[in-house]
Formats: structure tokens, C-alpha cells, sequence
């Protein structure tokens, strides 16, 4: 019974799979790229019985002299290519139908740009460490390979996250650049990212303020005269920093309003040994006398 059935004659549906070789080096064919067609075969039953369990088929085409070419996108003729299909289906099978009867594949140019990188992270450090400067990596820049139209969008790329928990001594670590795009690639694909880490603490200082651009002619007092500034540094440079080291200035330029009678204040100097600095008191009053 099952000699009987299957010495007769069936439609199949198979899949069609396109490999193209013989590529230009710069080509690169796009992701939305039909490469595949739906192919209607007729056969006696033990021919088609194989694609019960695997219903598809790959072909292979030249992509020199098996296709037509306009502008970024090839072409190729599957309907008046059926020679062709019966070398990969056999002769024993007929083809009825193949849709679509042209597929359609489209290309771009292979370019390369460098691009800036920038670092994902989330670190926590030990009570009382922090980083001497921000983290640096072993180059700034990658340099990126994909399709030209792929690569234009692209301004900037990240790492992966550095993920690093209660850190108290010096960073060294390789990262690798996040890329979630097969048809893009990173050279180099990893980095190496360092950091000096030391153990801070904060200090203060009782600084003047300066007035600066204070109109011709023009007596002004301001309250207070003096600001408390406290900085952050590392232990090792704390003993180094002295009230010269910052200026804390009251621009009166920037009165936007004759009856105003406050401004803020505005550090201008700060210690390149000094993480950041904030002001206890960030405005003064003031009193014009003429």
C-alpha cells in the first residue's frame, strides 16, 4: 500500500535558498534581501518523500554572469533560469511554479569611518576611594566596516558596561565594544580601560571674594566678604592645597535688574589636584553707592 501511494505522482512546496558567490571584495549584499523563493515541484511520491523532513533547497549563483545589475540592487530571472532548478531538483521533477518569479537583491558599497567611543559603566567604590580622573581608554577611536548606508548613521558606538563593585584600588580592565549588527565590523572589537583610584577626603577654605566688572563709578559692598570653599581631593595631595589655589569671583556684569540687590557667586580657579569644589554659600547681597 505504501509502494502504491508513494509511485504516485504529489505536489511539494519547497524553499528555495540563494547563496551568491563570486561578490566583488566591496560588496556587501543588505539584510532586506529577498534570498529565497517558494517552488511548486510535481514528482512521484518517493522523490518528494526526502523534502517531507526538510523542505528546502539551495542553489548557488555567480554573481558576475548569473545576474542582471541596476544601480545598488542585482537581478535574478528564476522563471527563465528553470534549467537551472532542474539541476538542483533532478529531472524526475517538474516544476509548476515559482514565486517570485524574479528576486530582487539588494547591495552597498563595503566603507570604513573611525568613530569616537564612548564608555558604559556602573562603578561603585569603597567608602572614601575615588577616581584620581576619569577612566581612559587605550585609544578614543574605532574604526567601523559595513555598507556604506549602514556606516553613515553611525556618529558614535559605546562599550559594553564595566560593571565593577566597591573598587578601592586601580582599574585595568579589557572591554569590549557592544555591537549587536553581524554586518558591522569593530576593529579592534576590544579595549583596554585604566584608572588611578585613591583614597579622597574633603578640606575647606575660607576664600575673598573678588569683584570683577563693577561699573565705572560705582561703589559696591557686598555681604558676606568672605565664602568657605569645600573641596574634594586625595589624601596624598591634601597637605599641597592652599587658598591661592582657588578664586571665587562676583560678576557683576551679569545684574540683569537695577533693583536686584543678590548675586551668585562663581569659582574661577580651582586646583587641578581637586576632583570638584562647591561653595557653602553660593550668593552675596550687595549695596550700590555712587
Amino acid at each position: 500500500m505504501i509502494l502504491t501511494k508513494l509511485s504516485q505522482s504529489f505536489t511539494k512546496t519547497v524553499t528555495l535558498q540563494v547563496s551568491l558567490y563570486n561578490l566583488d571584495d566591496n560588496v556587501v549584499v543588505l539584510n532586506d534581501s529577498l534570498l529565497s523563493a517558494k517552488v511548486v515541484l510535481e514528482a512521484k511520491g518517493f522523490i518528494l518523500f526526502n523534502y517531507l523532513f526538510s523542505p528546502s533547497e539551495t542553489i548557488t549563483i555567480d554573481a558576475q554572469s548569473d545576474v542582471s545589475k541596476k544601480g545598488n540592487r542585482l537581478f535574478w530571472d528564476i522563471e527563465n533560469r528553470k534549467y537551472e532548478l532542474k539541476q538542483v531538483f533532478g529531472k524526475s521533477v517538474n516544476i509548476l511554479s515559482v514565486k517570485p518569479d524574479t528576486l530582487f537583491i539588494d547591495f552597498d558599497v563595503l566603507a570604513s569611518k573611525n568613530i569616537p567611543v564612548e564608555i558604559e559603566k556602573n562603578i561603585s567604590f569603597t567608602e572614601g576611594f575615588d577616581l584620581i580622573k576619569d577612566l581612559k581608554l587605550s585609544q578614543d577611536s574605532v574604526k567601523i566596516i559595513g555598507s556604506k548606508t549602514l556606516i553613515d548613521k553611525i556618529s558614535s558606538i559605546k562599550t559594553k558596561s564595566l560593571i565593577l563593585k566597591d573598587v578601592n584600588s586601580n582599574i585595568n580592565q579589557t572591554i569590549a565594544i557592544s555591537n549587536d549588527n553581524k554586518n558591522l565590523k569593530i576593529v579592534p572589537e576590544t579595549l583596554e580601560v585604566t584608572a588611578v583610584v585613591k583614597r579622597f577626603t574633603e578640606g575647606k577654605v575660607l576664600l575673598p571674594i573678588k569683584k570683577i566688572n563693577v561699573p565705572e563709578n560705582t561703589n559696591i559692598k557686598i555681604f558676606p566678604k568672605q565664602v568657605e570653599l569645600i573641596y574634594y581631593v586625595d589624601i596624598e595631595s591634601y597637605k599641597s592645597i592652599k587658598p591661592e589655589d582657588f578664586e571665587v569671583v562676583a560678576d557683576f556684569s551679569k545684574i540683569s535688574d537695577s533693583d536686584q540687590n543678590s548675586l551668585n557667586l562663581e569659582i574661577k580657579k580651582v586646583s587641578d589636584k581637586v576632583k570638584n569644589a562647591r561653595l557653602f554659600q553660593n550668593s552675596i547681597e550687595f549695596i550700590i553707592s555712587k
